[in-house]
C-alpha cells in the first residue's frame, strides 16, 4: 500500500508539471498562434535561476521562487520581443522555425564555442587544423571538435602540446592531409560522437597505418547498443567531454 501511494504522489507531481506547461502552451496558442516550443526551456532557466538563488545567494526558498519566476517572466518578453514580435506578420512556419530555434538555442548555448567564423565555407574533402601541437595530434569532426579544442587547452594546462585537426567530412576525405599531420607526433587520438567502428576511428586508423604507421587511440561508443539519455550524461559515459578526453590522452601518454 505504501508504494502505490508513493507512485501515486509521484504521478501527481509529474502530472502537475505537464499541466503547468500544457496550460502555457495552451494560453501562448490560443493568444498569439504560436507553438511556443521555447515554453518548457524558459520554465529550465527560471528553475537554475531558483536553484542558484537558493545555493549562491542563499535565499530563503519563498523569495527564490520569486527569483524563478522573475527570471523566467524577463526572459519570457525578451524572447517576444526580440524573436517572435518582428515575425508577427510573416507566415506562420516562419515563427515556428524561429521557436525551434529559441528553444535549441537556450538548451545548448553554454556549451557554444565558436570553433568557425562567419565566412565558413564547407568543402568535401577538406582537413582543418585548428591547432597545432608536438606531443599528439587530436582528429575529431562535427560539434566534437569544440569539445576536442577545450581539451587541448585542459592538456596545454598539464604541458603537453595537442593539436587538433577538423575533420568536416568522412568520404571524401584528404588522407594526404591527415597522414602529414599525424606525421609529426608520435601519438594519435581520435574523437567522435559515433561508433569507433566504421566511423572517424576506422578512416583515421586506415590512414595511419598505411602511411604513417603509429599508435592511434580512438575514442567513441564502443561496439554495443545504443542508449537514449541526456546528451552530456553520454558523452560522460562515453568519455567524449573535454574532461575526459584530457584524462585519456594523460593515460595513453603516461603509459608509454
Amino acid at each position: 500500500m505504501a508504494y502505490f501511494l508513493q507512485q501515486l504522489i509521484n504521478g501527481l507531481q509529474l502530472g502537475f508539471v505537464y499541466a503547468l506547461i500544457a496550460l502555457g502552451y495552451t494560453m501562448v496558442y490560443g493568444i498569439v498562434r504560436l507553438i511556443n516550443f521555447a515554453h518548457g526551456d524558459v520554465f529550465m532557466v527560471g528553475a537554475y535561476v531558483g536553484f542558484y538563488a537558493l545555493a549562491s545567494w542563499k535565499l530563503p526558498w519563498p523569495l527564490a521562487i520569486i527569483a524563478a519566476m522573475v527570471g523566467c517572466g524577463a526572459l519570457g518578453m525578451f524572447i517576444e520581443r526580440v524573436a517572435y514580435r518582428p515575425l508577427r506578420s510573416a507566415p506562420r512556419i516562419s515563427a515556428l522555425i524561429t521557436a525551434m530555434g529559441v528553444s535549441l538555442f537556450l538548451e545548448y548555448f553554454t556549451s557554444l564555442r565558436f570553433v568557425f567564423g562567419p565566412d565558413y565555407r564547407f568543402e568535401p574533402a577538406r582537413v582543418l587544423s585548428l591547432r597545432m601541437g608536438a606531443d599528439v595530434l587530436l582528429v575529431s569532426t562535427g560539434q566534437q571538435s569544440a569539445r576536442t579544442l577545450a581539451a587541448a587547452d585542459l592538456l596545454a594546462a598539464d604541458g603537453i602540446d595537442a593539436g587538433v585537426l577538423h575533420v568536416p567530412s568522412i568520404k571524401p576525405v584528404d588522407a594526404g592531409a591527415i597522414a602529414a599531420a599525424a606525421a609529426a607526433v608520435a601519438l594519435v587520438v581520435t574523437t567522435e560522437e559515433h561508433s569507433v567502428l566504421g566511423g572517424l576511428g576506422g578512416l583515421v586508423a586506415e590512414i595511419v597505418t598505411a602511411h604513417v604507421p603509429r599508435r592511434v587511440e580512438r575514442i567513441g561508443i564502443e561496439d554495443m547498443w545504443g542508449e537514449s539519455a541526456p546528451n552530456a550524461w553520454l558523452l560522460d559515459r562515453h568519455g567524449l567531454t573535454p574532461e575526459r578526453v584530457a584524462e585519456r590522452v594523460r593515460r595513453v601518454l603516461e603509459a608509454g
